[in-house]
């Protein structure tokens, strides 16, 4: 039995960078805004990109970007620190509505 990891989210670009010359792999965070009676909250989200949609995040996403991302949560180890990110499956750019680009 497979438990259950899906991850659904929305917000702006706020960084991106190719992880290798190739462009096989690139990571971008995105920061999603909730608003609730007491203001406005920001989170975080690193989230990775791989293979052909790697290479379609380098060339399309920008700082500012309107995204959803649909993916899964995976933990990236490395010898100093462990992090959990969004393993993206699908990469959505939603319009910036600035006169149509």
């Amino acid at each position: 039995m497979n438990d259950l990891n899906s991850v659904l989210i929305e917000g702006k670009v706020v960084s991106s960078k190719a992880l290798s010359t190739a462009k096989e792999v690139c990571e971008f965070t995105i920061m999603s805004l909730r608003t609730s009676g007491a203001g406005h909250m920001a989170s975080f989200f690193d989230v990775l990109t791989k293979g052909q949609l790697a290479q379609i995040s380098i060339e399309y996403l920008v700082k500012g970007s309107n995204v959803r991302v649909v993916g899964k949560l995976i933990q990236v180890r490395t010898q100093s620190q462990s992090k959990v990110v969004i393993l993206a499956e699908h990469v959505e750019i939603k319009s910036n509505n600035k006169g149509g680009e």
